[in-house]
Order: C-alpha cells, then sequence, then structure tokens
C-alpha cells in the first residue's frame, strides 16, 4: 500500500507522464485525452474518474499502466488504490445509506451492494412491509401452540410462494424451562416443548467452591425450603492421621489449625496440660487454680497453683455487679479467697446520671426494695427556683457564682431610658434595691439658660412665589425695592418683597417647665439704605410650618400676630456685622405657647429697610440667629427645723430644754434629733431633690458625723437619754469637719432624698438623728437667734 507522500509522488509522475501509462508502447486512441492534472469530482476528467485522495484524473488504460501503477477497469490506479474502500470502481463494503429493519444488505450484488427486503416481506430494501400471503399470519401457520413451536414463512412453493416452516420451542431456553434458577436446577428438553428438571450437585465442579479437595471436602445436601443442592465444605483434620505428627498422644495434642495461605488445616502440636487432671494437683477446684507452665528441663507442662478470685464468678454471690463491688480475701483458716461485698456508689460516675455537677447535685441512697445504693438528683443552682430567693427579677438578678450559692444583684433600671426621668440633663435617675428608680434634678439651681435648637431658616420672595431660599444669609425687603447686592459677601438681587422665616426647637423642654425671659439675636450686615426698621412677626397656625418646603404663596397667605417687637437700623458700613437682640413680653407669652406646639417660628419683614443677616448656613456659628430662653424647672421650699431637741450619755436623765445649740459628741455620747414637716410644699408636687443644712457653732477636734432616720416618736422638752427614740443605725449620709472649721454641712444623698420622698408621700414628718462617731462638735439649733443658721430642709419640687 502507497503511504500518503508516495501517492503524491505518484501523482506528480502521473501529472508528467500521462503518455507513458502505457506499458506496452503502444499509442493512445486517437481520440483518447490527455487528462487535466488537477479535479474535484468525476465530472472534472474527460475518463471519467477523479482519484478521490489525490483529487488527480486517473488515465485511461486497455491492459496495463506504467510504473507501479495497475489497469483497473479501465484507468490506471495504485494497487492498493482501494485497500482503504475509497474511489470509484472500489467494491462498496456495505449499503449506504442503510436498509429497513426488515431488509438485508447483499454485498455481491450486480451492479454493487443492494438492499433486499426479506422472506415475508415487500418493498425496495430501503422500506419493506409484510407481505399478506405469509401464511404464519393465521394460526402460527398450523405450526400449533406459538409459545411451543415457532413458524417461519420460506420460500419453496410455486412462483416464490411463502410456505411455513415450523419448528419446535425448546422450554429450556425460556426461563430455565421453569426448573427455577439455572445456577442450582438443570433443564434438559426431551421432546417437543418437554423438558425434565435436575438438581446440579454443586461438589461436581470446584469441589463445590470449598477450595481444594486435599484439604476441604464438599458434600452436596438438599436444602430443605428450596430443595436445591449446595455445597457443605468442611475442613480436613489432619489430626486424624498420626497425630498429626506431633508425636505420642498421651504428653502432645494436636489441633487443626487454619492455614492462612492454602485455607486448609495445618497441625499444630502442643504439650498437655496437666492441670485437666485432678485440678493439677492444686486442691478443690472451687478455691484454687491449676496453670501449666514449661518444665525446663523436660520441655513438658508441669502444674502451677493459686487461689481463685471468687469475684470473678457471679460477681462473688455480691449480686449485681451494677450496684454491688466485690474485694476478694484471704480466708483465715482455709488459706483461700473469699468474697467481701460493698454497696457501689453510683454519683462515682457520670454525676450518677444527673447531668452537669455544676447545676445537679447527686447524693447516694440506699433503695427501699433492692437494697443497693441509687442516685437522687438534687438542682443545686439557686437560681433556677424563685430567682435564687433574691427577689422579684424586675428588681433583682440571681448569678450562680459556685455550687449552691446563688448572687443576688439589683437590676440597673436607670440603664434604659434613664429609667424613665426624661432629659438625663434635667434629671438623674436614682437607683433603689428592690423598688423603681426615682427621678432627681440633675441641675444645681431651679433656674437656667437654654438655647433652643434652630431647626430651619428660609427666605421668600413673591419675585420668585414658587420656592424658598436656603441661602448662607436671611433678607428683609420692602415692596418696589430693587438692589443688586452682586458686590456683596454674598452675592444675590433682591427684587420685590422678601422675608424670612425662623423655626427654633422647644420639644426638649419640660412640660412643667416655665419661661421667664426669651431674647431672640441675629446679625445683620449690607445694610444698604440710611437706615429703617425691620419688624419680627408669629406666624399663628394650627399646626408647625414646615419651612423645608415653604414657598411665598404660602406665607402670604399665613396670619400674623400683632407686632412682637421692631428693631432700628441706622445704616451699616461695608464689613461691618451688627448684633441685635431683643426681648420682650410678648416674646416671653409666645415663647411659652411655642413650648406647648414644641417649636417656635419667627418672621423677619420691613417696610422701609432693606438688611441682610447671616443664616445658620453661614460658616462661622457665632453669627447663627439663636433663641436664648431662662427656663425655671422647679421651685424650692426651704423648710426650718420644726422641732429639735438633744440628749447627753453623761446626763442621761436630763432634759435639755434649750434648742439654741445642739451637740454632736462622740466620748460623751451627745446627739441631737431634728423634725421637719411639708407645710409649704402642695400636696400634688414632685419631689425632685433635697438638702438638709447645718451651720457648725464650733467644733473642738475633727469630727466624722452621721445621720440617719428615727424610727420611733419622740417629743421635745421631754426626751432623755434613757428615753430616746431608736433609729435605724443606716447612714442617710455622714459628714467630716476640721478641728475648728466653721463650713457648712451641707447633706444631699441619695438615700436622704429617696427617705424624704418616701415620708412626703405617706404624709409624715421626717425625723432625723446626727451623731458623732469621732470628734466634738456643736451645732446652731432650731431656737438660734439668727434664723438663718437654724437646721433647715430645702425641698425642691415640680
Amino acid at each position: 500500500m502507497f503511504s500518503w507522500m508516495g501517492r503524491v509522488g505518484l501523482v506528480f509522475c502521473m501529472v508528467g507522464l500521462v503518455a507513458a501509462c502505457n506499458a506496452d508502447g503502444d499509442a493512445l486512441p486517437p481520440d483518447d485525452h490527455q487528462e487535466p492534472t488537477g479535479c474535484t469530482s468525476d465530472e472534472d476528467c474527460d475518463s471519467g474518474l477523479c482519484l478521490a485522495d489525490t483529487q488527480v484524473c486517473a488515465a485511461t488504460c486497455e491492459d496495463t499502466c506504467d510504473g507501479d501503477l495497475v489497469c483497473t477497469e479501465g484507468h490506471c490506479l495504485p494497487a492498493d488504490y482501494c485497500d482503504e474502500g475509497f474511489g470509484p470502481g472500489c467494491a462498496p463494503t456495505t449499503c449506504e445509506p442503510g436498509c429497513h429493519a426488515d431488509a438485508t444488505c447483499n454485498l455481491e450484488a450486480e451492479g454493487g451492494p443492494s438492499c433486499a427486503c426479506n422472506p415475508g416481506f415487500e418493498g425496495d430494501g430501503l422500506d419493506c412491509t409484510i407481505v399478506e400471503t405469509n401464511p404464519c399470519l393465521s394460526e402460527n401457520g398450523g405450526c400449533g401452540d406459538p409459545e411451543l413451536v415457532q413458524c417461519d414463512a420460506m420460500e419453496g412453493g410455486e412462483d416464490g410462494e411463502l410456505v411455513a416452516e415450523c419448528t419446535t420451542l425448546n422450554p429450556c431456553l425460556e426461563d430455565n424451562g421453569g426448573c427455577g434458577d439455572a445456577a442450582f436446577f438443570a433443564c434438559t428438553h426431551t421432546a417437543v416443548g418437554e423438558a425434565e428438571c435436575s438438581a446440579i450437585d454443586p461438589c461436581l465442579s470446584e469441589n463445590g467452591g470449598c477450595g481444594d479437595a486435599e484439604f476441604f471436602q464438599c458434600d452436596a445436601m438438599e436444602d430443605a425450603e428450596s430443595g436445591r443442592l449446595i455445597a457443605e465444605c468442611s475442613v480436613i483434620d489432619p489430626c486424624l492421621s498420626e497425630n498429626g505428627g506431633c508425636g505420642v498422644p498421651e504428653y502432645f495434642q494436636c489441633d487443626a489449625i487454619e492455614d492462612i495461605e492454602s485455607g486448609g488445616l495445618l497441625a499444630e502440636c502442643s504439650a498437655i496440660d496437666p492441670c485437666l487432671s485432678d485440678n493439677g494437683g492444686c486442691g478443690a477446684a472451687e478455691y484454687f487454680q491449676c496453670d501449666a507452665i514449661e518444665d525446663a528441663e523436660g520441655g513438658h507442662l508441669v502444674a502451677e497453683c493459686s487461689a481463685i478470685d471468687p469475684c470473678l464468678t457471679d460477681n462473688g454471690g455480691c449480686g449485681q455487679a451494677e450496684y454491688f463491688q466485690c474485694d476478694a480475701l484471704e480466708d483465715a483458716e482455709g488459706g483461700h479467697l473469699v468474697a467481701e461485698c460493698s454497696a457501689i456508689n453510683p454519683c462515682l460516675t457520670d454525676n450518677g446520671g444527673c447531668g452537669d455537677p455544676a447545676l445537679v447535685q447527686c447524693d447516694a441512697i440506699e433503695d427501699a426494695e433492692g437494697g443497693h445504693l441509687v442516685a437522687e438528683c438534687i438542682t443545686i443552682n439557686p437560681c433556677l427556683s424563685d430567682n435564687g430567693g433574691c427577689g422579684a427579677p424586675e428588681f433583682f438578678t440571681c448569678t450562680n457564682t459556685e455550687v449552691g450559692v446563688g448572687e443576688c444583684a439589683d437590676v440597673d433600671l436607670c440603664a434604659d431610658d434613664n429609667g424613665g426621668c426624661g432629659d438625663p440633663a434635667l434629671h438623674r435617675c436614682v437607683l433603689r434595691s428592690g423598688e423603681l428608680p426615682l427621678c432627681r434634678l440633675a441641675i444645681e439651681t431651679c433656674t437656667y439658660d437654654y438655647e433652643a435648637p434652630l431647626l430651619h431658616d428660609v427666605f421668600v420672595t413673591n419675585d420668585v412665589p414658587n420656592q424658598n431660599f436656603n441661602r448662607e444669609f436671611l433678607t428683609a425687603n420692602p415692596s418696589g425695592y430693587v438692589f443688586d447686592f452682586s458686590s456683596g459677601l454674598y452675592p444675590f438681587v433682591q427684587r420685590g418683597i422678601h422675608m424670612s422665616l425662623l423655626q427654633f426647637d422647644l420639644s426638649a423642654l419640660p412640660s412643667n417647665a416655665t419661661i421667664h425671659d426669651a431674647a431672640f439675636y441675629f446679625y445683620a450686615f449690607d445694610n444698604v439704605r440710611e437706615g429703617g426698621v425691620v419688624d419680627v412677626q408669629l406666624p399663628y397656625t394650627e399646626s408647625p410650618l414646615d419651612l423645608a418646603s415653604i414657598t411665598w404663596l404660602d406665607a402670604r397667605s399665613l396670619s400674623y400676630y400683632p407686632l412682637l417687637n421692631s428693631v432700628l437700623f441706622d445704616v451699616i458700613s461695608s464689613g461691618e456685622v451688627v448684633e441685635t437682640a431683643f426681648s420682650s413680653s410678648r416674646l416671653n407669652m409666645v415663647a411659652e405657647e411655642g413650648k406647648e406646639r414644641g417649636e417656635l417660628t419667627l418672621a423677619l419683614g420691613s417696610f422701609d429697610a432693606t438688611a441682610r443677616f447671616f443664616s445658620s448656613e453661614h460658616p462661622e456659628q457665632a453669627y447663627h440667629p439663636r433663641l436664648e430662653l431662662q427656663v425655671q424647672a422647679c421651685l424650692e421650699q426651704v423648710n426650718l427645723a420644726q422641732e429639735s431637741a438633744m440628749v447627753s450619755a453623761f446626763f442621761s436623765d436630763r432634759v435639755f430644754e434649750e434648742s439654741v445649740e445642739l451637740f454632736a459628741n462622740s466620748l460623751g455620747g451627745d446627739e441631737f434629733y431634728l423634725r421637719f414637716d411639708f407645710s409649704g410644699v402642695p400636696a400634688n408636687a414632685q419631689i425632685v431633690d433635697v438638702r438638709l443644712t447645718l451651720h457648725p457653732r464650733t467644733v473642738w477636734e475633727e469630727s466624722n458625723l452621721m445621720l440617719d432616720a428615727l424610727t420611733e416618736p419622740w417629743e421635745p422638752g421631754v426626751v432623755t437619754y434613757n428615753t430616746r427614740p431608736a433609729s435605724t443605725g443606716v447612714p442617710l449620709d455622714t459628714a467630716t469637719l476640721a478641728n475648728g472649721s466653721l463650713e457648712v454641712v451641707e447633706m444631699e444623698s441619695d438615700a436622704l432624698f429617696a427617705h424624704v420622698l418616701e415620708r412626703f408621700e405617706a404624709g409624715q414628718t421626717v425625723d432625723l438623728r446626727v451623731s458623732a462617731l469621732q470628734g466634738d462638735t456643736a451645732f446652731h439649733g432650731s431656737e438660734a437667734l439668727n434664723t438663718a443658721l437654724r437646721p433647715r430642709l430645702t425641698v425642691v419640687y415640680e
């Protein structure tokens, strides 16, 4: 066969020497034509043949061709041209494009391979249909039961008529003739439609799969349920012949063991255990164990005796090993071991199944019926029950710090929303153990200054009526005036009426607060007219204005309160900034009303002045418009001591009738009592702060004072040290005075505040005790000549 390169070379030869292809030198017939050198189809060639692999026209010939070419069917072709089955003149190897399913390809047909319909079918081979005269189509062609006999339509009659050919079906060919699994049963075809079944002996094939017959024996056994024969394999025991070669059976034992490689049994020899006879002479087998050990000289086994541990059998009779432990002890008389029984503590393993030992405790108690110990589980985290006894969970938390211990702590009710006390800048939340928190004043005085936040400031104009201007400046301009500020700080052409509106936020002010003074500040610049008046007005609306979207059309439709204040402007020089501040009783009034609405809106306009003011958009905050208020959030009631008295341990039966001086002496046991009422405080008042003030008269040495509450009644002019009232002993507050100091003592602790509030709400007087833990101090009493020096309790309320 020519290679591809060989064929290409051949083509070149054919192209150059087409006339030389006739080996006998005969000239081509006069009408023969020199073929072209290239082609893509047979139509391109006069010879009618284009060589498909080289795309060159083949030369024509009669018998022979030059070189290695062979004259084939009138064309000069390579000898192996048809070996690969391509090109005209080569016998096809199959029918193309393919035959019908009921047709057969005839490769030997004249003219090349062609399809022909099978017997019983008719058509062109590409499309075949069944012949209606097929005798097998009726009653199986007379062949009988089609499940047992097959009918085939064969050509055999006259004129090619189809006749029925009957073939007996072998029942063994389907489902093993009904004999069962062919792996276990054989089916023998004995006659037409008949079969004989027999069980297959598995041992006849490969020793039944038992392995090498030298080592394994196969016995065919009938299976009771299926009736089939199955192989039963057994290993051949080598010890049955000559003791397996182990030696004398009296001293040596042969045991058959499995060989890993062959799977058969090999003989394993061992010395005979002397303990197997009479317990090796060790004694009663109930108490003693015999172990066979190898004799150093003879190589055989000798008996070694040891006492038997009774606990290894039935737990030594102690009972279930789950509940009782057996310990083996030597019997003093017999020398053997006896069982000593004890109950097992279930808590020693996995906490007795009680769970996490940090949360649950396991106690071993005796079971009433079985006599063994069982686990009793006790929850030991006290926080899991009744909040650990800490109290109401809304006021107290319980933390399990260790087994059986819960640590109680107060819930910080002030942590969320300032305990409901409102603005933390005004009121401080005071925690109380087990109770709701108290709200206490957070400012030093009831009156304070407040600057209202500026929410919006814009200006509108009838020149552009459908929008507002949020610029760095505000402006006022009367009707008919036009001025060009193009060269000013903020360029802008003012044409027509301009009005500015400012809205301040008053929502943070307490509802019970009172506004005493209001002052509105703004800063003018670029005033170009010869002075004029700017009016401050209040737009009247039922609801707050939305200055973010207000326009001139909205603003002109509003009603305005009469003039609040008017500001007279002189001419402002270029670059000059003029602070303008005004206040009035009417501004105070509308600010108080605005507090109820949560906002105050002011309007700036003018009938004769063109002026501009800095807005909140101006970068310098000091020039922003602002509204300053003086707010009174509460009232103060100063309560002088209604009653006072002192007692002394040195004079235990003495009544000190005068209360000009009151003593607190740690050595002499001097202490004094104070009583205050709330006659000057309205019954519906909300107390927000208290302060006890004491004026020292003499401090002889450094003194530590304690203030606590009396729990029993007392009367001045009657009480003595011996009849003194009981007190809580729990400090409401403490104070320290230096030797010789006359510094005023002011006590204002949260504990004192809570105590005074509790007494006020109960409608009771406040009775206090002042004692000295150290030192000696004299104070001005309730009858001091200078009333300003008398003890007093200041109550702040809203």
